[in-house]
């Protein structure tokens, strides 16, 4: 399947920028590991999870929306797998099912199946110390032959740069910047995420983040919040949510809740 020649400048762009900047850091970049989840939460870790790490990272979703006349609800069951191939470098596969109920114009509309299948890579370049931040960068691509409804027409990359930096024991800032192609049109969305988070104690966290996605004159903004609770070493649960209103009959919500597992296979103890 061809991609237009805009879309294989951009590849070419993103495969020139990881053999050339990113693969070098792989032997170069220093690590520290710890229980950095994605979850909860839209902002991604800028940490990787460690060599012969897997973190199993999966949530279930409900969300609504009402856009004057229509509206609808949706289910979203998403798992990510990462897995670590050195201390900063890591493989990512990402699959999400979702089933769609939605009016549009007074008729039904009812998608269902995987909403994404997607394959990529982790690699953090720095480990940042205090007002240093560390730096992770994420490569993604979508596989559109098996998406059922919700099938693109063409493979659909995802780039994430992401940042986080600690203020002392308890304080953590997070950034994503991004770009995001849906695999039907040839020009990304552009994404941000500002990420705060707070730690009660070693096993409880919370986090307040707002992110947006954009589009020449077009910004979708947004602001959601969670809390995590590290149960034991290997386990970590979660919760959180969001919540949008734009104008007097346009607005929209999610609540999801999930856990993050920890497979060590250097230490099985």
């Amino acid at each position: 399947m061809k991609l237009d020649s805009e879309v294989n400048i951009n590849l070419r762009s993103i495969a020139a920028f990881t053999y050339l900047f990113i693969l070098p850091n792989i032997l170069f970049a220093q690590h520290i590991h710890d229980f950095e989840s994605d979850r909860p939460g839209i902002a991604i870790s800028s940490s990787t999870v460690g060599k012969n790490v897997l973190f199993i990272q999966t949530g279930a979703e409900i969300s609504g929306y009402e856009n004057g006349s229509n509206d609808g609800h949706a289910f979203l069951v998403n798992s990510n797998f990462r897995l670590g191939v050195t201390e900063t470098f890591e493989v990512d596969l990402d699959i999400s099912i979702r089933s769609e109920n939605n009016t549009i114009n007074g008729e039904e509309f009812t998608p269902s199946g995987i909403d994404n299948l997607s394959l990529g890579v982790r690699n953090t370049l720095l480990v940042g110390k205090g007002a240093i931040p560390s730096i992770a960068f994420q490569f993604l691509m979508s596989i559109p032959a098996v998406l059922d409804d919700f099938k693109s027409k063409d493979i659909a990359p995802k780039v994430i740069i992401a940042t986080q930096q600690s203020f002392g024991k308890r304080w953590s800032f997070s950034t994503n910047f991004g770009s995001i192609w849906d695999g039907n049109t040839p020009h990304p969305l552009g994404t941000y995420v500002l990420n705060l988070g707070f730690g009660f104690s070693k096993s409880w966290t919370c986090f307040i983040e707002h992110y947006a996605f954009f589009q020449k004159d077009d910004w979708d903004g947004k602001v959601d919040l969670g809390l995590a609770f590290l149960l034991t070493p290997h386990l970590q649960l979660d919760t959180f949510g969001g919540y949008s209103k734009n104008g007097e009959n346009i607005s929209d919500w999610f609540v999801s809740a999930g856990f993050t597992w920890k497979f060590d296979f250097k230490n099985k103890n």
